[in-house]
């Protein structure tokens, strides 16, 4: 029999509520203890019906270690549906999705990260991720110039993002999509992207790129090894050194060299986590730690990865404040926006220059600028957070996401 019009239920609505079933129950899921990889790979091929998942492998993770047991992962090629990028990786990578639906894609809890001193998943995952779903679901002769993002709530670690992109407009010359982060029937995290044909133009003008040394003249930042001294430091308290231990258990995929090195102060407990202040304009050179296949659509979502790295603690500078400090109580993006002006590969050296114009009223605005090693100006970038400093150096608990990337040891 016909179902009467009025009882037919809303198109949005069923969207909403199988996105909520599937983030409850990758939630119950997370809450059940660890299998190992034999019994995962088991359950994998008793789900006939198993969505395909696109692979955007930015690093090979060592094999997660349970009660100092382990068991070696199969290789991604190995696994049923999988649409691996890079087959012979034995891990997932920080931008993977699982397709479940048209238009409804899934983030593993087990691929998320919090970077040290934070307290949610890393935005530029959550962007990076997002704007992987949005380019699934956009005709390949239509390129990304331009995405506005809005961070709702803290992304939770421990549960699966569940990410649901609605075609907003198909024209001939652009295309735009809106997207959705949803943790637990709740959206935490906004996004807008748009597309356009490839099309030509006679206007076409740039800043200089700044004059520096080229990556090859600097040093590399020892990501691993500032982490080590500010566990070292005895004026580090539990609980951040527990943030910071969970940090690095993931492996961080982008390397980088700084221009402007910071003059780090090294006298007494806690001065660690402070800095000769200087301007709130920061350079530094960063890209992929491996290569990446050609596909412009993944290096533009590794570059909104990578985007949110430094950018809104450079307000800090003047400060003296290092990411992660005791002195901080919140800092959180608010929202993120970027411009893509011209093809580049995130796996070759970029230089990054951030600046801050304003701080005031507990928020803090930065620009940073995306340059190719010949000078072009590739990526624009812009983001507004929240920044909260106690001056007595005691710290309490936002309920909002930490969202930066550290620096650490500045």
């Amino acid at each position: 029999a016909q179902v009467p019009r009025k009882a037919q239920p809303a198109v949005g609505s069923m969207a909403a509520a199988v996105a909520s079933m599937a983030s409850r129950r990758m939630g119950r899921a997370a809450a059940t203890p660890l299998l190992s990889w034999s019994a995962r790979s088991a359950r994998s091929a008793r789900s006939a019906r198993a969505a395909p998942v696109t692979s955007l492998s930015l690093t090979t993770a060592a094999p997660r270690r349970h009660l100092g047991l382990w068991t070696p992962p199969p290789k991604w090629s190995t696994h049923q549906n999988m649409h691996a990028i890079r087959p012979d990786s034995i891990s997932a990578s920080a931008l993977d999705l699982e397709e479940i639906d048209e238009g409804l894609f899934r983030a593993p809890a087990s691929i998320l990260w919090v970077p040290a001193g934070g307290i949610g998943v890393f935005g530029g995952q959550v962007i990076g991720q997002a704007l992987h779903a949005a380019t699934l679901c956009t005709p390949q002769e239509y390129d990304l110039h331009s995405l506005h993002s809005y961070f709702l709530r803290a992304g939770q670690p421990t549960l699966p993002i569940i990410y649901t992109v609605k075609k907003t407009r198909d024209g001939r010359s652009f295309m735009t999509r809106s997207v959705e982060a949803i943790q637990q029937g709740k959206v935490i995290f906004k996004m807008q992207a748009s597309f356009q044909k490839v099309e030509e133009s006679i206007l076409d003008h740039q800043p200089t790129m700044p004059d520096c040394p080229q990556p090859d003249e600097l040093p590399p930042s020892d990501y691993e090894g500032d982490l080590q001294a500010l566990l070292d430091d005895p004026a580090l308290s539990d609980d951040m050194r527990r943030k910071i231990r969970r940090a690095m258990a993931h492996p961080y995929p982008i390397e980088t060299k700084r221009v402007t090195p910071l003059l780090r102060n090294t006298k007494g407990p806690g001065a660690i986590f402070s800095h000769e202040p200087t301007d709130a304009r920061q350079l530094f050179w960063m890209r992929t730690t491996r290569p990446l296949p050609v596909d412009p659509n993944l290096h533009r979502a590794v570059a909104a990865y990578y985007s949110d790295h430094s950018l809104l603690t450079t307000a800090l500078l003047p400060y003296g404040i290092c990411f992660p400090s005791p002195r901080l109580n919140i800092l959180a993006s608010l929202d993120h926006s970027m411009w893509f002006h011209s093809p580049f590969r995130a796996d070759e050296w970029m230089l990054y220059e951030c600046e801050s114009p304003r701080a005031c009223g507990g928020r803090a605005l930065s620009f940073g600028r995306l340059y190719k090693q010949d000078g072009t100006l590739a990526v624009s970038t812009a983001q507004e957070g929240v920044i909260r400093v106690k001056s007595d150096g005691t710290v309490e608990v936002g309920d909002t996401e930490v969202t930066e990337v550290p620096e650490p040891g500045r």
